[in-house]
C-alpha cells in the first residue's frame, strides 16, 4: 500500500487488483492489463516519477518476479535487467532525497531468508553491496524526510526469532541504531513519516501469538513510546505452511495479526497457496483531503502482518526533498487514534 501525493489517493493491490481510498470510500481500479493476483507484495510512492512503485509477491501459482508503476490510470510493466530475485514479505520505502526506491530482504522459494539490498531509479534496478542487517522478513522499512534516512526495524530471522534491532539506510551504507529505549522484537509491524512532525510513526506487529497493540515513534535520536486511547483492534490468524521447504523456513506457520473484517471493500478474505490472509480495508483517521490540504493521518487497507499503520500525507512539491508540507493545518498530531469507517460497496463476482 502506498500513498498517492499527485492524487491524493491511498492506493492498494494484492490478490483482489487495485483499489484507491480518497478519504471517503475505496474504489476498484482494476486495469485491462496489469500484475498477476498476488499477495505479501510491497510497495511505494515515486514521488518525483508521481507513480506507484511495486515488485514481486506471491501470485497463486509462483513467486512473481517483476516491476509494475501504476500511475493513476494505467499500469506499465518495467520489463528491466538485472532485477532482485522474486521475493515476498520484503520491504520497500522512497527516497525522496535521492529519487530511489529502496527495496530490502524477503522470502525466496529457493534460498529462504534475503538480506540484500536494492534501489529502483525508475530505469534501472541496481544492487548495494553493503554490510547491515541479517536476513529477514515481515520488517518495517519507512524514510525519514528530515534526516534523509531509510528506517527499518523488526521482522523475523530464518530461525523464527523476533528481531527488535533498528537499522539506517543513507544511500551507501547501513548503521545500526542502538537507542535508550527500544519497542520490543516484533514482525509484521507498519511504519510511515509524520511530515509534520518530522517523527517515524510504527504502530502493531507481534510475534509468539501475542499480538502489539502499542504506538511508537523514533524522532531520530530515541524511540518513544505513546499511549493513545482508543488504539486500532486486532485478531490472529495463523497460515498453513503447505509450501516448499525453503520458503516454509522462512514463512511457516507463525500466527499473524490482522483486523477483522468489517464488510466493507476490498472484500474481506484472500486465500493465496493455501496461506489465508484477511483483508478488507478498516480506514481510520482522519480527516478528507478536501478538509486538511496539508498532512493528514490516514489509516486505510488492511495488512495482516499486524497492525495498519496510518499513512502520513503530505502534499509535496515533487522537487522538494526537504519534506516541508505547504499549507498545512494541524490534524490529529500523534495525540490519538481515531476509528473511519467507509460506505460498504457491493462484493465484486
Amino acid at each position: 500500500m502506498a500513498y498517492d501525493v499527485a492524487r491524493e489517493r491511498v492506493v492498494r493491490f494484492d490478490a483482489q487488483g487495485i483499489w484507491e481510498w480518497d478519504g471517503a470510500r475505496w474504489s476498484s481500479r482494476n486495469d485491462a492489463v496489469g500484475p498477476s493476483p498476488r499477495t505479501f507484495s510491497a510497495a511505494a510512492y515515486d514521488l518525483a516519477r508521481c507513480s506507484m512503485v511495486m515488485f514481486s509477491g506471491l501470485d497463486p501459482s509462483s513467486t512473481a518476479v517483476d516491476t509494475w508503476e501504476w500511475d493513476g490510470a494505467s499500469w506499465a510493466w518495467r520489463n528491466v535487467s538485472p532485477q532482485p530475485p522474486a521475493r515476498w514479505d520484503h520491504a520497500m520505502a522512497y527516497d525522496t532525497a535521492r529519487r530511489r526506491t529502496v527495496v530490502f530482504g524477503g522470502c525466496t522459494a529457493t534460498a529462504g531468508l534475503l538480506a540484500d539490498t536494492w534501489e529502483w531509479d525508475g530505469t534501472t534496478w541496481r544492487s548495494l553491496i553493503a554490510a547491515g542487517p541479517i536476513a529477514r522478513h515481515a520488517h518495517a522499512l519507512a524514510y525519514d524526510l528530515a534526516r534523509q534516512r531509510t528506517v527499518l526495524f523488526g521482522g523475523e530471522d530464518s530461525s523464527r526469532v523476533l528481531l527488535g534491532d533498528t537499522w539506517e539506510w543513507d544511500g551507501a551504507s547501513w548503521t545500526q541504531r542502538l537507542t535508550a529505549t527500544n519497542p520490543s522484537a516484533r514482525h509484521g509491524s507498519e511504519m510511515a513519516y509524520d511530515a509534520l512532525r518530522q517523527r517515524i510513526v510504527m504502530y502493531g506487529g507481534g510475534g509468539n501469538g501475542v499480538a502489539a497493540t502499542d504506538t511508537w515513534e523514533l524522532d531520530g535520536t530515541d524511540w518513544i513510546l505513546r499511549t493513545p486511547a482508543p488504539i486500532p483492534a486486532h485478531v490472529w490468524s495463523t497460515r498453513s505452511p503447505s509450501i516448499s521447504p525453503a520458503a516454509a523456513s522462512c514463512c511457516s506457520a507463525a500466527p499473524r495479526c490482522s483486523t477483522p473484517g468489517n464488510g466493507t471493500a476490498p472484500i474481506g478474505r484472500e486465500s493465496i497457496s493455501s496461506r489465508t490472509r484477511h483483508r478488507g480495508p478498516t480506514s481510520d483517521g482522519v480527516r478528507s483531503p478536501a478538509a486538511v490540504r496539508g498532512v493528514v493521518r490516514r489509516r486505510a487497507g488492511r495488512r495482516p502482518l499486524g497492525g495498519d499503520l496510518g499513512v502520513e500525507r503530505c502534499r509535496l512539491d515533487a522537487a522538494d526533498a526537504t519534506g516541508r508540507c505547504t499549507g498545512a493545518r494541524r490534524p490529529r498530531d500523534g495525540v490519538r487514534w481515531q476509528s473511519r469507517r467507509s460506505p460498504a460497496l457491493r462484493r465484486r463476482g
